[in-house]
C-alpha cells in the first residue's frame, strides 16, 4: 500500500488498529510520529525506555507486551534519532509475543544492511513500511506499507483516496529504476560517515561518537552522528 511519505503509511495504520483502549507501545527515545498519531486515534501510548548506549531493553519490551496487549507495536529499523540497529532477534521476539501488529519501521533501510522485508510472510502480524524519503527523493513523498495481502486489505479500507499524487507516481519508477546510482550515493555516504567518526573521536575536546546504522542524502552529515560531549 502506498501512501503520501511513510508518515501517512504510519498514521494510517494507527487509524486501522484503534479502538477504544487499544494500546500502542514504542521504545523510546524513537520517532516522534509514532506517539503523535496514538495521540491523534485515542489510543493509549506507552513507551518504554531504551538502556543505556540506547540498545532496546527486551525483557522490559516483553513484559510491557504481556501486560498492556497492545494493538499496535512500533520499532524503527534503524532506530530514529539514536541511529543504531536493535538485534534481529529480540525483534523476532517482539513479533512473535505481540497479539497484535508489529511495524517494523525501514526509513533508513538502505543504510544498515539489514531488512525485515523478505520475511514479511513468515509472520501474520508484521508490517514494514519504507519511504523514498531518505534516498534522495523526500520532496516526492512517497512510502509504503508490504504485509501479508489480507492486512494490505483492510488498510487500504481506511487509505484517503487520491493520497499519492500523479507526478509522484510517474517520477518515482523511473528514479527507482537508477538502482546503480542510488546504491552508489549510499555506500558514500557510509564511508563519509565513518571517516567522520573517526575524525570526531580524535578531537582533542573529547567528542564520543556511538556506531550508528543512520544516514541520509537529505540530511546534514552531522545530524547522522550520534555525538557527545565526556
Amino acid at each position: 500500500m502506498a501512501g503520501n511519505g511513510s508518515d501517512e503509511v504510519l498514521q494510517i495504520i494507527t487509524t486501522a488498529v484503534a479502538k477504544p483502549g487499544a494500546a500502542v507501545i514504542a521504545p523510546e527515545p524513537s520517532f516522534v510520529m509514532y506517539r503523535l498519531y496514538a495521540v491523534y486515534a485515542n489510543a493509549r501510548y506507552i513507551a518504554v525506555p531504551l538502556r543505556d548506549e540506547f540498545s532496546l531493553d527486551i525483557d522490559s519490551m516483553l513484559a510491557t507486551i504481556e501486560r498492556e496487549r497492545p494493538a499496535l507495536v512500533w520499532i524503527a529499523y534503524p532506530n530514529n534519532p539514536t541511529g543504531n540497529l536493535f538485534d534481529a532477534g529480540d525483534v523476532e521476539r517482539i513479533i512473535r509475543a505481540a497479539p497484535g501488529l508489529v511495524v517494523v519501521d525501514e526509513a533508513y533501510y538502505a543504510y544498515a544492511d539489514r531488512s525485515f522485508l523478505p520475511r514479511v510472510l513468515e509472520f501474520d502480524n508484521l508490517i514494514v513500511v519504507r519511504t523514498v524519503s531518505k534516498i534522495g527523493m523526500a520532496g516526492l513523498r512517497l512510502g509504503y506499507a508490504v504485509a501479508h495481502p489480507a492486512w494490505i486489505a483492510e488498510l487500504e479500507k481506511v487509505r484517503p483516496p487520491y493520497n499519492v499524487n500523479a507526478l509522484t507516481q510517474a517520477a518515482v519508477p523511473l528514479l527507482l529504476a537508477e538502482r546503480a546510482l542510488l546504491d552508489g550515493e549510499a555506500i558514500a555516504i557510509r564511508a563519509e560517515r565513518a571517516r567522520l567518526a573517526t575524525a570526531l573521536s580524535t578531537m582533542p575536546d573529547g567528542i564520543r561518537c556511538l556506531p550508528t546504522a543512520c544516514a541520509s542524502l537529505s540530511e546534514r552529515p552531522l545530524k547522522t552522528m550520534r555525538c557527545s560531549r565526556r
